[in-house]
């Protein structure tokens, strides 16, 4: 397995903001503030996770478009649960000023703190 670092994981990251744009300007400009908007898209940029981490690409299209994957500690696509506790963990990562993802730059195995709790790791998708 090879890890992906710090920078292939940011682009993913960013690819993925990029197509939940839609979901976050509605929140920032669009409706009025509105609970239910904020519940409706919060739920979808965390099924947005779960769903396609735990498909058959293991990967975000962000991930696929980076040809990364996320694995369990034996190489197999994590399980649903797996995915939405590193999904949960993630938020909270984001909610600590990001220091959760910084771990990726220091960690030899290049894994953030939502990879060490849910027993993940994001590799390179090998070319057959």
């Amino acid at each position: 397995m090879t890890y992906a670092g710090f920078w292939p994981r940011l682009m993913a990251h960013n690819i993925d903001l990029l197509i939940l744009l839609p979901c976050y300007y509605l929140l920032s400009f669009g409706i009025d503030s509105n609970r239910w908007l904020f519940v409706a898209c919060s739920v979808f940029t965390l099924l947005y996770e779960i769903l396609f981490v735990s498909s058959k690409w293991n990967a975000t299209p962000g991930k696929r478009w980076m040809k990364l994957k996320v694995v369990d500690q034996h190489g197999q696509p994590p399980s649903p649960w797996r995915c939405a506790a590193r999904t949960l963990i993630k938020i909270v990562s984001a909610l600590t000023f990001f220091i959760g993802f910084l771990v990726v730059a220091l960690h030899p195995a290049k894994r953030g703190l939502h990879d060490l709790f849910s027993n993940t790791f994001v590799i390179f998708v090998k070319n057959d």
